[in-house]
């Protein structure tokens, strides 16, 4: 605990030392290197990742019905239109989710694309 200590106090001696402008800089950095770990999910925050985004509240609705009927464990987040699911399973569960909506999905998908 003596290092830790001891340690601080150097990094307050040589941040004292300093001038205005190289403080404001030191800061900076630091806050700037803060905000870019925090853009990365980090493996704590339980590995979810997004099944579906941007969807209607009776997509949702549906999507959630067939995760619960599954098991699956899942997270609901902005107001319902994106779904996280955990990370390990996102690609098959979403092939497996679209196979299983496929009816009330593939008429409106191939009228929309000309598809015959």
């Amino acid at each position: 605990m003596e290092f830790i200590n001891q340690f601080f106090r150097q990094l307050q001696n040589v941040y004292r030392k300093q001038e205005l402008s190289q403080k404001i800089l030191i800061i900076m950095s630091i806050i700037s290197i803060v905000c870019i770990i925090n853009m990365f999910p980090s493996e704590s925050e339980g590995g979810y990742r997004v099944l579906f985004n941007n969807l209607i509240e009776n997509d949702a609705a549906v999507i959630s019905e067939v995760l619960e009927q599954k098991g699956i464990d899942y997270k609901l987040e902005t107001d319902g239109t994106v779904i996280l699911v955990p990370k390990g399973i996102v690609k098959e569960l979403r092939l497996e989710v679209i196979c299983h909506l496929e009816p009330y999905f593939a008429k409106p998908y191939k009228e929309i694309n000309n598809i015959n």
